[in-house]
């Protein structure tokens, strides 16, 4: 036995707990099984027949904190089987006296387990912003309901639930325990939260959440700060006033925006250059390894990858892409760029010219993705702001260039145009804090536990308890991983925002005032195109 101790009973207890809590943590169990090693701690004790161990198992309280954990799941008032996370017993035992700014999440996560009735449940999650920690246990669920009973208000009743419960929640000196800054979700959450339809199309009327523009109109107003004019009045809501003007950046950029222009750009580069998929795919393979993303693309980017799919100017205009994650989006087109921009265009002047519109648009899209997935460019918000202005603009007018103002703007990139407004509302809030990518892999944790589980008759309360008991363990192991630091594959991506042979692209090629095409569309794709 440790000295330290000295067979002070409630120390020796502290120490018992304490490796029982390492135990359970590295270990999977149920409550059964928690029972059973307090039963076997005891009894092991017990059998030493020394006073002060002896009466070490009456101070145990491993055993003890499981029930609480349990009895910190309490049903939600406006949903049936639906059931939230007090987290009394981590202000209690953790000490927590200090109000916590937070972003409130909320996702429907699909769940296609055997044996479950239940195909989709709502998960609310929320992350304290001064936390610059993007560890996933930073990330902590709230409440888990059943997605077709928050459906039957449109996620109404359980947003407004949460927003009063949270508000309400007061730490032992009497002061809010939570201040939400604002609320965060996809496009169709948020659709919902502002009671607009869910229509995302360029036909679409009405259906910006931020200004009065029709999706008619999107096209026109890529110019930095031309849609400020059309600005909505602050939108009442459950949550902040000014929650109208957030963006999910992750949805739009990297699985909307990335997308297309990964498909966009590569056709155009097979055509102009007649390169094969497979050319191109070795290419990108071989830029992935220089960035250390071998890892993340080689089984993924297949030989026809690029070239499976018939491909035509119309085709080009309606927003194809390829079937990879958004994350892998990203890092191919990332690896892409690469390629054209320091092996490519170094080979001839011809290439150099006819990537130049290419290397532009690229350099900028992957330029606004780097403003909200890095978690220190050295940026205010407000700097942030005014360059993210640009590249939207930039972006924008050149998709417009390369389709030949035919490009059918959709709400993800109509969304960009509201980012610099944004960010400038929520000055003191991080950019990459407006991704909800780690929100998203938080929802993986609770797929896994649903789909390893073996009780169904009530998923949500099963779930939360497991998870409430981890959370707890995870506070308690003395790993401290919610101070230490996470580091993304595009975090660890060395970039240039400001390459000055992009700019002289911008100031030699792309002129905003009269735009001349260096590679006119037209003459590399029929109207229908086999390749």
């Amino acid at each position: 036995m440790n000295s330290k101790y000295s067979f002070d009973s409630n120390n020796f207890a502290k120490f018992v707990d304490n490796e029982c809590y390492k135990f359970l943590n590295n270990h999977t169990h149920n409550d059964k099984e928690v029972e059973d090693l307090f039963t076997l701690v005891t009894n092991i004790l017990n059998a030493t027949k020394i006073n002060e161990i002896s009466k070490s198992t009456m101070l145990l309280k491993f055993l003890e904190n499981r029930r609480k954990c349990n009895k910190e799941i309490v049903p939600l008032g406006c949903v049936k089987d639906g059931y939230y996370i007090k987290y009394d017993v981590f202000n209690n035992y953790f000490n927590i006296n200090e109000t916590e700014k937070i972003i409130l999440y909320g996702d429907d996560i699909s769940v296609n387990s055997s044996g479950s009735s239940k195909s989709s449940v709502f998960h609310m999650s929320y992350k304290n912003i001064e936390n610059k920690s993007s560890k996933l246990v930073c990330y902590k669920t709230f409440s888990l309901c059943q997605t077709p009973e928050a459906k039957k208000t449109k996620y109404a009743d359980v947003l407004k639930f949460f927003a009063q419960e949270m508000k309400n929640k007061k730490l032992k000196n009497g002061s809010p325990k939570y201040e939400i800054r604002f609320f965060l979700g996809d496009n169709i959450i948020m659709h919902h939260l502002f009671d607009k339809k869910l229509s995302f199309s360029s036909k679409s009327k009405d259906s910006c959440r931020s200004c009065t523009l029709n999706g008619d109109e999107w096209s026109n107003y890529v110019k930095s700060y031309s849609s400020r004019e059309f600005i909505r009045s602050p939108v009442e809501n459950f949550f902040s006033e000014m929650n109208y003007l957030v963006y999910d950046t992750f949805h739009d950029l990297h699985e909307g925006v990335c997308s297309y222009m990964l498909y966009l750009t590569t056709n155009l580069f097979m055509h102009r250059f007649n390169k094969t998929s497979l050319f191109l795919k070795n290419e990108i393979l071989q830029q992935s390894v220089k960035l250390k993303l071998h890892s993340q693309l080689n089984s993924v980017i297949k030989d026809d990858l690029f070239g499976k799919h018939k491909v035509s100017k119309k085709n080009l205009y309606k927003k194809g892409r390829y079937p990879l994650k958004g994350a892998h989006q990203v890092y191919t087109i990332i690896c892409f760029y690469n390629f054209l921009r320091y092996k490519f265009v170094c080979e001839s002047n011809d290439n150099e010219v006819k990537t130049s519109d290419i290397l532009f648009l690229l350099h900028n899209v992957i330029n606004i993705v780097m403003v909200f997935s890095k978690s220190n460019i050295g940026w205010t918000n407000n700097q942030c702001a005014v360059n993210v202005e640009k590249y939207v603009q930039n972006v924008l007018e050149s998709i417009l260039i390369l389709t030949e103002n035919k490009f059918s703007m959709s709400l993800k990139f109509h969304n960009m145009t509201h980012y610099g407004l944004m960010l400038e509302t929520y000055d003191d809030i991080p950019p990459n804090s407006f991704s909800t990518m780690r929100f998203e892999a938080g929802n993986k944790k609770v797929k896994d536990l649903i789909q390893a589980g073996n009780c169904y008759k009530n998923i949500c309360k099963t779930v939360l308890q497991k998870m409430t008991w981890k959370t707890f363990l995870e506070g308690n192991v003395g790993n401290n991983e919610e101070n230490t630091k996470y580091e993304s594959l595009i975090q660890s991506i060395k970039w240039n925002f400001e390459d000055n042979y992009i700019k002289n692209i911008n100031d030699v090629i792309i002129s905003r005032d009269t735009v001349e095409l260096s590679c006119d569309i037209s003459s590399y794709f029929e109207d229908e195109y086999n390749d």
